[in-house]
């Protein structure tokens, strides 16, 4: 079955991911930047392999617009996000984006995300906020962002290819 890598990539963590599966799974295929894909790809047939990053709890724009596009396909939809990949942020992510690739009557094969770095300006603009700013990070927040640094890491990368050859074989 012919399979599509697409990835939308903001600080490279996304990219990283889709890299490593594309490299396990199917390395003769393309690998595509959602920015650069070629014409009515989403009218072909096979595997679509999406990696989005997450932004305000779900896929980020060019993700989702992608995905709209998609019709009675068959889906392995993976993100990236700077919480963690097991908690309340991720589930609401991932349920927001299998919920857009179900309204197009695709198919999910498999899901899965990871954790992603976040950018130290970000870390360091949130704990300049005055005390009480409901932005501002507590001590929880600062070790969770700063531990995102260690991801993806290679454990992150095996667990997405486990996830991918699951998918593949609900295809087959």
């Amino acid at each position: 079955m012919k399979t599509f890598f697409i990835y939308s990539s903001l600080t490279g963590n996304t990219k990283k991911l889709a890299e490593a599966v594309h490299r396990d799974i199917s390395p003769e295929s393309e690998l595509y930047n959602v920015k650069d894909l070629p014409a009515n790809i989403e009218n072909e047939d096979g595997i679509f392999f999406i990696f989005y990053w997450n932004d305000k709890g779900t896929a980020d724009k060019l993700s989702i617009d992608f995905m709209k596009k998609l019709k009675n396909k068959k889906v392995i939809a993976m993100g990236t996000l700077g919480t963690y990949d097991n908690g309340p942020s991720a589930k609401r992510m991932l349920d927001r984006v299998r919920d857009i690739l179900q309204a197009g009557d695709n198919e999910v094969l498999e899901e899965f995300c990871c954790r992603g770095k976040i950018e130290v300006s970000r870390t360091l603009r949130k704990l300049q906020l005055p005390e009480g700013h409901k932005q501002r990070l507590t001590r929880e927040d600062t070790i969770r962002h700063l531990s995102s640094h260690f991801h993806p890491n290679q454990e992150d990368f095996e667990n997405a290819i486990k996830a991918a050859k699951n998918g593949i074989s609900k295809a087959e």
